[in-house]
């Protein structure tokens, strides 16, 4: 959908700029009172603080888990031996 031909200028991803003539002319106010790119960089944000949050939670486990399979595993070669 072409936004820029449509006269709709509100909600257009390309808001900041206007076609007259053949040419683009760049509307600064646009881009500083458009709020296009919000939801995106909310979820980019929300997407990097869980992740850090899983890493540092492995961290925190992660010795207990490689000493429950270091146990597991001596088990196994106890049983399997």
């Amino acid at each position: 959908m072409d936004c820029l031909g449509s006269g709709e200028i509100r909600g257009c991803m390309f808001a900041g700029l206007l076609k007259h003539g053949g040419s683009m002319t760049w509307r600064p106010a646009a881009f500083i009172n458009g709020e296009d790119g919000n939801d995106l960089l909310e979820y980019a944000f929300l997407a990097g603080l869980l992740s850090l949050a899983c890493f540092i939670a492995l961290i925190a486990v992660g010795a207990d888990i490689r000493s429950m399979f270091g146990v597991l595993a001596a088990e196994f070669d106890k049983i399997f031996s």
